[in-house]
Order: structure tokens, then sequence, then C-alpha cells
């Protein structure tokens, strides 16, 4: 990475020499001269979603929702990562932090934007099919847009999988006018030290232009500043929040019912033989009876970004790498929080070649792309029940061909076409175990490893490829003032079949200044391969010596698992006050029917059969059953059980996890969105406000995560992780002559909501409490090219949620927010 900054510096130094030398020498050219043989985005179609949508109209004249935060935004409001820019936008609900596995996370009408939202890069995918969602963080070139672009609503018939509810297209700048050279750098609360660059430079003459861009960026926290609150982390929360009372049994095969009044230091000493399996849990554990021993959290960050542009080639490359701390947000019961070094996190490289070119009324992209993805070798977990950190790894390659069409037959109606294909090689990320995988025996596309561990065998890895293919048709109509848009996508994926998805929408124009549209889209979500294939296991040394496996997820029967579908109505009424001011009243409905979920299993029924301990038949473990094909997940000489009541080791458990869809069960989401957009209001400050009001209602069918009933849904009259209400009030102004001093305010209110962990239990634990939030941004001017930044988040200090880790029992109360915080910097244009 040293040898990575010192070219970067080179470059952005040669940039910054060359643009004193001889200005006009990357201003040689007028976009008009380019003509035919590059389509460009021309100065008055800045707006213009053309990544996003598929369509080059302007964003005010889509008939669907979208939301457009410009450049000038995100430096004015010192926004770092993808989450610092949805966390102001109408109806988005953040997580900083989340996990280590994703980082950052944003929900969007009802769902984890991270899996179900296209994120695109200069409207190019940038996921890799190996991961279970996109990962976020300053790995984002955030810092490096022009824009970006948020669409709301199932995106599938432009964009197939993962474009479920909603788009977001990061837009990086381009030297279109003139070379450019920017740089950040900020300090802030922990040791934070933010920093990163953007130089672009125009060379050429008449039609021989060739555009570069290069940017990067690093962050370093040593401890993200969230709560340390002895309620919050106490490890016993982990049986309170699963109801009034645990089954559990002595060392002479006795039933006792734990209840939370007898989990005291005296009691765990009074009754030990009671308390015997839990040692197995606790090898690792720090601190005093209730309270964990809790020291930094870090979190870092890099990404180094390159674009060539001649004529209609485009030559791009991204390296994203992010590490956060692993245990973010999960019990203490179980994880381990005293070591700093246990972080999560990838690379993920990209590699684009592209050509745009137009003849007569056809324009064409043509596009070639690479996506590697490899978990950072060092990624590691702690946990109580081993004194080794638990390592895991897992990698996908991703190479995909994709051509798009873009046709005006006549004035006023425009085709959009387009076929794709890709083929990925994938190891889903392996089991957490105390030997790091052997990174050298996995190999592109490779679908065997000659990998054993020595307790494990081969369980937790599981190589394959696939590949999926698709064609998409959209057409745009307008007819004095109605606008018509519709089309449909046919995909077929090797592993999960074909998908057919349409989308319908209109507009009407009833005067120059008010709109009303409707639309209706499908949308289909293939499991993730982190999903299927997802396996933990702990191994536990027994007093006779043996290693007993308890099981506490295994891979899904692939056979029997199915894409979830998705359908969204949407209905938009938009008064336009002037160009940049308007109220808008949305409503809509998102439902999604086979969610793929968490869900209890039996071991008989994923490849083990009992093995007595006795003659009683009472004690009892499991071995692989070989004439079960689920079988070959798991090393043949194993001993395993599963996770119910999995504190006591005496036991045979007869229960583990896996995913599965929930075939009878339907999400209807009901929201009612109104924004308003007013600049100007008091002219001679420029005073400016954005707020919005998100109204949710519907209801669920939830599974029941009492391992020992019955499988059940019960249906209930909310969406989880969903508030009912979300007020978001942006205030700002522009002081001094030519605006040299800007303020914001980003207000917040969140209304109580659900979590992800379902018990049917009156349990408080089941229920985050509501919240107000309050962010101030200062910028000042000094000089010409000198932007100074004050940045103070969460200034009310409020202890509020973000977004559960893993939607199960083994996840704190509630997953803990950033404190107050401060950053303050200077940006430097030259």
């Amino acid at each position: 990475m040293k040898k990575v900054y010192i070219l970067i510096l080179l470059i952005v130094a040669a940039s910054s020499a060359m643009a004193q030398e001889d200005d006009d020498i990357f201003d040689v050219i007028e976009r008009n001269v380019l003509d035919a043989d590059n389509i460009n985005t021309a100065e008055g179609e800045q707006r213009r979603i053309i990544g996003a949508s598929r369509s080059s109209k302007d964003v005010r004249e889509l008939p669907l929702t979208a939301y457009v935060v410009e450049h000038v935004d995100i430096v004015n409001n010192c926004y770092v990562t993808l989450c610092d820019v949805l966390k102001s936008v109408p109806g988005f609900r953040v997580s900083q932090p989340q996990s280590g596995e994703l980082g950052e996370a944003f929900m969007q009408r009802g769902l984890l934007g991270n899996t179900y939202t296209k994120i695109l890069i200069n409207g190019i995918d940038i996921k890799p099919s190996g991961t279970y969602g996109m990962t976020l963080g300053a790995n984002i070139p955030i810092r490096q847009a022009d824009r970006v672009e948020i669409i709301y609503g199932p995106a599938s018939a432009s964009y197939g999988n993962d474009a479920c509810v909603g788009v977001v297209n990061i837009v990086t700048r381009e030297p279109e006018k003139a070379s450019f050279t920017t740089a950040d750098l900020y300090c802030g609360t922990n040791e934070k030290i933010y920093l990163d660059f953007h130089a672009g430079a125009k060379v050429g003459h008449g039609k021989n232009v060739t555009m570069l861009s290069i940017y990067g960026s690093n962050l370093n926290v040593a401890d993200v500043n969230v709560s340390r609150d002895r309620d919050l982390y106490n490890r016993w929360n982990y049986f309170l929040q699963n109801g009034d009372s645990l089954k559990m049994a002595n060392t002479d095969g006795t039933d006792f019912i734990i209840t939370p009044s007898m989990i005291t230091e005296a009691n765990f000493t009074k009754y030990s033989e009671l308390f015997e399996g839990m040692k197995y849990y606790f090898l690792n554990y720090k601190g005093d009876f209730y309270m964990p021993e809790i020291n930094e959290m870090p979190q870092r960050a890099t990404q180094v970004g390159a674009e060539i542009k001649y004529r209609g080639l485009t030559f791009a490359y991204n390296m994203l790498h992010r590490m956060d701390f692993a245990d973010f947000g999960q019990s203490t019961m179980a994880y381990a929080y005293y070591d700093p070094k246990n972080m999560q996190g990838e690379f993920i490289r990209r590699a684009v070649i592209s050509a745009d070119y137009k003849i007569g009324n056809v324009q064409t992209n043509t596009m070639l792309r690479y996506i590697r993805y490899r978990m950072d070798k060092s990624s590691s977990r702690g946990v109580n029940w081993s004194t080794e950190p638990q390592y895991a790894y897992g990698a996908s390659d991703d190479v995909a061909f994709e051509e798009n069409i873009r046709w005006n037959p006549i004035e006023k109606f425009e085709i959009n076409a387009g076929v794709s294909y890709q083929y990925s090689g994938v190891l889903p990320p392996t089991l957490e175990c105390e030997r790091k995988f052997d990174y050298d025996s996995y190999k592109m596309f490779s679908t065997e490893v000659d990998y054993r561990d020595t307790t494990y065998g081969k369980f937790g890895i599981y190589p394959y490829n696939y590949w999926q293919g698709g064609a998409y048709m959209l057409m745009d109509f307008d007819f004095n003032r109605v606008t018509l848009t519709g089309g449909v996508r046919y995909d077929y994926n090797s592993q999960w079949g074909k998908s057919i998805n349409p989308r319908m929408a209109a507009q009407v124009k009833i005067t120059d200044k008010l709109k009303l549209r409707a639309s209706q889209a499908y949308a289909y979500k293939t499991p993730s391969p982190a999903q299927y294939y997802y396996s933990v296991g702990v191994a536990m040394k027994q007093d006779n010596g043996a290693i007993v496996t308890a099981l506490h997820h295994v891979p899904s029967v692939i056979d029997s698992l199915k894409p979830e579908s998705i359908s969204s109505t949407e209905a938009g009424l938009r008064y336009d006050f002037n160009k940049n001011s308007y109220i808008e009243v949305v409503g809509y409905t998102n439902i999604v029917k086979d969610p793929l979920v968490r869900s209890w299993v039996k071991m008989e029924d994923c490849g083990f059969k009992k093995l007595p301990l006795d003659k009683t038949g009472k004690k009892y473990i499991f071995i692989p059953n070989q004439e079960n094909p689920e079988s070959r997940y798991y090393n043949q000489g194993g001993y395993y059980v599963g996770v119910t009541d999995f504190f006591s080791t005496t036991k045979g458990r007869d229960w583990t996890r896996a995913y599965k869809n929930e075939t009878n069960a339907k999400t209807k989401l009901y929201g009612l969105q109104v924004i308003g957009v007013i600049r100007d209001i008091v002219k001679p400050i420029h005073l400016n406000v954005n707020a919005a009001l998100t109204l949710t209602m519907g209801h669920e069918n939830l599974y029941n995560n009492d391992a020992l009933a019955e499988q059940q849904f019960i249906e209930v009259d909310y969406i989880r992780h969903t508030p009912k209400q979300l007020a978001q009030v942006s205030v700002e102004s522009y002081l001094g002559k030519r605006g040299i001093f800007h303020l914001r305010l980003d207000n917040m209110f969140c209304s109580r909501f659900a979590r992800l962990y379902y018990q049917a239990t009156d349990n408080p634990y089941f229920w985050t409490p509501r919240y107000y939030n309050l962010d101030a941004t200062v910028t000042g001017k000094v000089g010409k090219n000198l932007t100074l930044v004050l940045k103070l988040s969460n200034i009310t200090n409020s202890l509020y949620a973000g977004i559960d880790v893993k939607g199960m029992d083994v996840d704190l109360p509630y997953n803990p927010q950033q404190l107050r915080t401060f950053m303050f910097g200077a940006t430097y244009d030259f």
C-alpha cells in the first residue's frame, strides 16, 4: 500500500504542476466538438440519472421517486461514507456501525439496503457475489462523487437480482471542462484521521481527447465511540431476552428451570453443578460476573480508483478495503470485546472496460467487468469459548459482459434494451476456527480445495461455480403531458432457474407545476452463497478428551431454496414551486413473498443420526448419517450436537439452525411519505429546508424462534426494524458574501421499532425505544481554495439502536450507535 500511495502522490503533484504551468493544455476542447464518436453528459444534463435508471430523462421527469445528493452537499456536510449521505435522504435509516461483516448498513422501505438495494459506481455494479451484502464504510468513493443518485422501488426489470427496493449510483467527478485536484484532511474523536484526494486532467486536441481521473482515501479510527453501558453489555442479557426462563440439566440429568432472578454471582457459586456446562463457553471470558472487559473497537478503510477515457472508451479500476471490529453488536455471553485486533474486512477489486458510441439515433454501451473479492487474511472473531481467535475466509471472482442499446426511432420515443452474462466462482465465508485458512489452497473458479481442518474436516469449505444471464427491454414514450414507461427483464440463474420481472409507470402533467405518477414493479432476490452455505460450529473438548462440535448453523438444503419475490406499487403527487423547490406526497406498498429466514432444523433432518451414550438413551450425541447425502458436509469421524439449551453439555441437543424459505409467510408494508424541499426561504441568508415524514404500517408472518415448540407463524401488525414514524428535517444557511459560511443542522426523530429476533413472549428486549438525533456542520472558506470544516454528530449524545447484526439471540439487546463525536479539518482545491 505504501507504493500505491507514493504513486498517487506523484500523480497528484504532476497534475498540479502541469495545471500551474499551462492551464490551457487541459482546456483545448469544447464538448460539442466530440460529436458522434463520444457519449458525454452535457452541462445541462448534470442532474440526469442515466446510470441509475437506464434513462436519459431529467430526474424531475422520471415517473418514480428519486433523490439526488450533489457534490456541493457532500463537501459542505462533510460526508465520508455512503451511509453519511443516506442518513438525511427521506425514508432511510442507517446503522453506523453495524457489524464486522457489513461495516455500515441502511434500511430502505423495510429491507436491508446492503442486500436488497443495487449499489453502483458510475452505473456499474460493485458488489461481489461472495458477500452476504455490499460492505460499506469509507471504502466507497463518496468525497470523489459528482452526485449520488437514489432511485426508490424495485428495479429488477433493469438490473436483475439485488435491485429489489431501489438503486444507488455513485457518479464520480470528471475533468469535463478543466483539470482539478482536491484533497481533504480531517481529524476527530478517538484519534480519527481521514485523508483523501482526487485529481483529474484532460489532455489532447480535437476528437483525440483523453480524460484522466485518479483518487483515493484512507480512514483510521482508534475506537468507534459507542456506548459502554453496563446494562447493555451484561452477558446475562442472553437469558433475559430469550424469555422468562431457561430449561437446563444438572450433571445428574435432573432438569432445572433457570429464571432471571437466579442469575446472581452467589447462586452461580452455590449451584456450581447446575452451571457446570457453561464452563466450556467461558474459557476466554474476561471481566466481572456481569460486565465483560471492553477495550478499543477500531475501524479502518482505504480505497483507490482510476479512470481513463479516450473518445468512447473507458478503462476504470477500483480497489476497496475495509476493516471493522468483528464483534460489533453481538452478545457478550458468546463474543469477546477485549482484543481490538479482532477485526473483519475484505479487499474488493473491480476492473472495467467499456465502450460508448453513437451512430445516428442509436447509442450503444459495451461493458466487460471483473470483480475480485477476498476476505482480509487477518479477519478474526473473539469468542468466549476459546482462548484463540476464530479465523474466517471467503473469496469470489465474477466476470461479466453487458451490452446496452438506446434507440430513439422517433422524437419522444426511446427504447432501452440489453443483454448480460456473468460467470462466478465462489468460496462462501468459511467456518470460523482457531487455525487460519490456507489461502493459497483456493484458486480462481476452483470447485475443490486441498485443505482439511484437523477438527472440522472440510465442514464450512464449499467452493462452487455458477452463471447467470439476462435480457431486458424498456420503452419510454412522451405524448403531450403524458409519459409512459414500461418493460420487462428475463433472467436465468444456473442454480435458481428463471425469473421474469416487469415494470410499468406513468406520469401526467396536470399543470406545468403539478404532476401525478403511478408505477408497479416486480423484483426477485436469490439467496446469497454466504447464506445457504453459512456454517458455524464450536469445538468443545470434554473431560474425557473427546471433542464434540456444537453446531450453531449448518448449510441449507439448497434444492429446497428459491428466490424471494418482491412487488411494489407506488403513486406520487409532486408540486414544483420553482426549479429547486417542491413538495411531494408518495404512497407505496412493498410485499415480500417466500422470505429467506434463519430457522430451527432437527439434527436428524440435516445429515445426522443419534449415537446413544448409555443404555437408557437419555444421553446421546449425533454422528453423520452416511445414508443421507447431507452428511457430506461433515467430518465423518466427528461427534456433534445442536444448540438447544446449548449451555448444557450433558444432554444431547436435537436442533440447530439453517436458512430456508418461509413459503407461507408474507411481509406487507404500506408507506406514506411527504417530502418538502424549499430553497431561499430567506434570500439574504439563503435559508434552505429539506423535510420528510415517513409513516409506515403493515404486518409480517414471523417464525417463532422457540426451538422446542412446533414451527409456526405468528402474524404481527408491524414490520421489524421499521419505525412507524420517521421524521427528518435539515436546515441550512449560507452566510456572508458569496456564501463564505455554511451552517447545516440535521434533525431526526425515530419512533420505537421491533428487533429482528422474535420470540412469542411479551419481552421488553424485543422493542427498541424511540430517539432523537441532531447533527451540525459548519464550513468556512478561507481564500479561494481553502475550506475549513467542523462537524458535530449526535450532539444530544443519544443512546439509540442501529440495525441488528444477525437477527438472532446472539445479538446485544440493541446495536449501539456512536455517541457524541466531532470531526474538523480542511478541504483544499487547486
